[in-house]
């Protein structure tokens, strides 16, 4: 029987997009010219743990990227394992060395992903070096000239207006012009919640009012120029 993955590798291999023919030819010229020298992993420590994917080429040129997620527990490991799979090999043929690695996990398929979404977009960045051109012009073309970012800030306390209002100050304050704005909204304390359910992670009826009333008090204190997007970890 055909499986998914294989039917996905044949349709693939039957039908390349555009943009990845594209590649392939200003490829061309430089294939067999450059091989994979080393690579190489640098771990950024702090309140969250983040790896670093560094793909160096005998001709000098490097690709660097994040291999995603955090916390990085076995991620370095699982980029370690792979690396005698890459190393040798020609870092332009990206489509082969990705798919070559499917099936060589040394750890959980967590940190095998993550591993090695970090060596593929490192294989792109030090494409796009050894062929001089941004990495966007590889990948069919670039179809933005800006990314609009938010942060991370949060109100000190979402029952709390003056609290709201001061966080949307200090927001509104920042020269870094953030118009949008990303945090977790806080949650009823499951000593004093009878009613929530930790089991099935379904929200109480006090948590839902307090959902409404924090994200009520936040949109208050910012106003509607700005954008909210809340995300809900219920322990």
């Amino acid at each position: 029987m055909l499986s998914r993955r294989n039917f996905l590798k044949t349709a693939v291999a039957a039908a390349p997009a555009a943009w990845l023919l594209n590649y392939q030819a200003m490829a061309a010229t430089m294939k067999g010219k450059v091989k994979v020298r080393d690579i190489q992993t640098m771990m950024l420590q702090g309140p969250r743990t983040y790896t670093l994917v560094k793909i160096v080429s005998d001709q000098g040129p490097y690709g660097i990227a994040e291999a995603y997620g955090s916390p990085g527990v076995g991620v370095r490991e699982q980029v370690d394992f792979l690396k005698t799979m890459i190393v040798g090999k020609d870092p332009l043929e990206i489509e082969q060395i990705v798919m070559s690695l499917d099936r060589h996990s040394d750890g959980s398929a967590h940190s095998f992903f993550r591993a090695v979404s970090g060596i593929e977009m490192a294989l792109w960045d030090l494409a796009g070096k050894i062929l001089n051109v941004p990495v966007s012009t590889l990948l069919g073309g670039r179809y933005r000239d800006k990314v609009r970012v938010y942060n991370h800030a949060a109100p000190r306390d979402m029952n709390d207006k003056a609290s709201c209002r001061e966080w949307a100050a200090e927001c509104k304050a920042d020269k870094s012009g953030f118009f949008g704005h990303k945090f977790g909204l806080q949650h009823s304390d499951p000593k004093k919640d009878m009613g929530r359910d930790p089991a099935n992670r379904l929200l109480s009826s006090q948590e839902v009012r307090a959902v409404r009333t924090q994200f009520e008090n936040c949109r208050e204190a910012i106003g509607w120029d700005h954008d909210i997007m809340v995300h809900c970890h219920w322990e």
